[in-house]
């Protein structure tokens, strides 16, 4: 009976000891990626009170399309 407890004990010890260092190894893990960019710009908001179109546009419609999105796409669009 104590051989089976003490066997019980140590499945339980190396299976924990596993997953602790399965769990330690994804959360210290990093990957690094050439093809990423960046860029600043700078915005410049200005409300046109004389003017009779809201300032994003036409009510409804979209500044960008976002369908057919992929990896690599790019957009662009003006504010006016």
């Amino acid at each position: 009976m104590k051989k089976r407890i003490l066997m019980s004990l140590m499945v339980i010890g190396l299976v924990s000891a596993l997953v602790g260092g399965a769990t330690f190894a994804i959360f210290t893990d990093s990957a690094v990626n050439q093809n990423n960019s960046f860029t600043a710009g700078t915005v410049n908001i200005a409300l046109d009170r004389e003017g009779n179109l809201p300032l994003f546009g036409a009510p409804g419609t979209a500044l960008v399309d976002a369908t057919n999105l992929s990896p690599g796409w790019t957009g662009q669009a003006t504010i006016d």
